[in-house]
């Protein structure tokens, strides 16, 4: 296999894909507060109804951890992620259909949260 230079236009276009993957990864935490506060107003929910969702996400996230490098290191760390980019596009996607805040939780704490995890490998 013929080694790729630093300056090769792959070795920029793959920069460029990784940059973007972060920015959109980086984002949503980003976005977290803006969510909190459309999730008050949306599903006249209180404080501590509206912060579950993104408090449950990101601790399934963190405890999951072991799990996930256990299994990109049996299946693969590509079969891995892609499984966890449908699931959690599945997940973010079913919140546009949720009525309720319980709901909210159970998609985005849960089915989005870890598989949140995958793109952190």
């Amino acid at each position: 296999m013929k080694n790729a230079s630093l300056n090769s236009s792959r070795s920029w276009g793959i920069a460029v894909v990784c940059s973007f993957i972060n920015f959109l990864h980086l984002g949503i935490a980003r976005q977290s507060g803006l969510l909190y506060l459309a999730a008050i107003s949306r599903y006249d929910a209180n404080r501590n109804q509206a912060s579950l969702p993104f408090v449950l996400c990101y601790t399934v996230r963190n405890v999951s951890g072991p799990l996930i490098g256990y299994l990109g290191r049996k299946v693969g760390l590509e079969t891995v992620t892609v499984v966890g980019c449908i699931i959690a596009s599945i997940g973010m996607g079913a919140c546009f259909f949720a009525e309720d805040i319980f709901t909210i939780v159970v998609l985005w704490g849960g089915v989005f949260g870890k598989p949140f995890q995958c793109f952190m490998i």
